[in-house]
């Protein structure tokens, strides 16, 4: 039997004959459904695509902490340590109510924040900020 012969002894398509031509409504459908695909896919995807926010370092914290007013420095710090979950050292809390000449020097502030950073959950130590 020769491929021509084959050819010839097929039967036809079973389906009517416009579903089995690709006409535009099938593209449509198509792409539609590409499209939905996409979608589903993206949405899996996104929580692991998310760019995350980096925790910041003790060390930074307190050289912004440094670059502030001498004013602003003990709320900012009370802010900080409220945020970790910390109560403030009593160096910060004495300059909150009670305005001292001296202004708050952030070193002295260090051991206490390092404590303070140790001992936070990790979302609050990612968002921590001054």
């Amino acid at each position: 039997m020769t491929p021509a012969e084959v050819v010839a002894a097929l039967h036809g398509p079973r389906l009517p004959e416009g579903t089995a031509s690709l006409g535009p409504g099938a593209l449509v459908a198509a792409f539609g459904l590409g499209l939905l695909i996409a979608l589903a896919l993206f949405a899996l995807a996104r929580p692991v695509l998310r760019a995350r926010r980096r925790a910041p370092r003790p060390a930074d914290l307190l050289a912004r902490l440094a670059a502030l007013p001498d004013t602003a420095r003990p709320l900012a710090a009370a802010r900080l340590f409220g945020h970790l979950g910390a109560p403030p050292p009593e160096a910060v809390a004495a300059r909150l109510y009670r305005p001292t000449p001296a202004p708050l020097d952030p070193r002295t502030l260090e051991p206490a924040l390092a404590a303070a950073f140790a001992q936070a959950a990790p979302e609050a130590r990612r968002t921590a900020h001054v």
